[in-house]
């Protein structure tokens, strides 16, 4: 009809379609499908489904299905996943073994209860590693630890180079010191989902950064009264509300020591070997803001 000229705009023609069947209460089939979805909607609400979860009588004892689970083995799984994580953390800072004594006398240490923080600074590059009142505590470790220890060790030089004249990265060997970092990085992924109350989205947790970015995003650790914690802003139904819920979420101390001494000592060694082997025949990670990088 708009072609013909016997309407002078499409819109009206659509509008006269709306009315006609797309409002309640017409007589046309989209209101019968509309009417259908309510129904089953209000069954839905309405109706007890199967339960597949019981809890013991004690509260120590989950069955799903026919799947049994005691709070014992889940304590022991997750310290268990504690164990792997820092095992996988001294091979990052690259300790001869996992010996108490000698991560004592090669890593530096610093309690979490003495670092302070300001999460109103908006700086990009900015976290409480940068934090001026930390400068103290920070002293001994941080940007240029990871390239001293290969410095000072024949041992390390040896591993790390190809030619320790020239100072010629081997690209074999970074390769593997990546691949190691990425397990760390999921084991650490895994213990803060489970350890870090209630379970994050995917969307949420893998989205955490630990440093302002360069294109204004604000990042989301903190430490906190001796403890690192992080905040998420997500909501399924943002884009109806245009609200979202900002959730705190605190990690053990286990948790956020690994974390710690990633952040300060391995971190800084992976920003270091983008810039150092720029031009060299290897694919250099891209730590930028995000904690676990795309």
């Amino acid at each position: 009809e708009f072609r013909a000229g016997r309407t002078e705009y499409a819109g009206e023609k659509v509008a006269e379609l709306q009315d006609r069947f797309m409002v309640y209460g017409s007589n046309s089939p989209m209101n019968w499908i509309l009417n259908l979805r309510s129904f089953g909607a209000s069954i839905r609400n309405n109706t007890t489904t199967a339960g597949w979860i019981d809890w013991s009588d004690d509260g120590q004892r989950l069955v799903y299905k026919s799947m049994e689970l005691t709070m014992n083995s889940l304590r022991w799984a997750v310290q268990d996943q504690i164990v792997t994580a820092q095992n996988q953390l001294n091979q990052l800072l690259l300790l001869p073994d996992s010996e108490p004594d000698t991560k004592a006398r090669l890593v530096p240490v610093i309690e979490l209860s003495s670092l302070k923080d300001s999460p109103g600074i908006l700086t990009p590059g900015h976290s409480f590693f940068r934090d001026e009142r930390n400068s103290a505590a920070l002293t001994t470790g941080g940007y240029r630890y990871m390239l001293n220890r290969i410095r000072d060790s024949p041992k390390l030089h040896r591993r790390f180079f190809l030619d320790e004249k020239t100072l010629t990265w081997d690209p074999n060997a970074l390769q593997a010191y990546i691949k190691l970092t990425y397990q760390f990085l999921e084991s650490l992924l895994l213990l803060i989902h489970l350890t870090g109350g209630q379970p994050a989205r995917g969307t949420e947790l893998l989205t955490l950064r630990w440093r302002n970015s360069s294109y204004g995003h604000v990042r989301s650790i903190f430490a906190d009264n001796g403890m690192l914690t992080f905040v998420t802003a997500y909501h399924k139904n943002y884009s109806a509300s245009n609200t979202s819920r900002i959730i705190h979420r605190y990690m053990p101390p286990e948790i956020g020591e690994l974390l710690m001494y990633y952040l300060w000592l391995v971190a800084p060694f992976l920003d270091n070997l983008t810039i150092l082997t720029k031009g060299q025949a290897w694919e250099s990670p891209d730590i930028g803001s995000y904690l676990w990088p795309e």
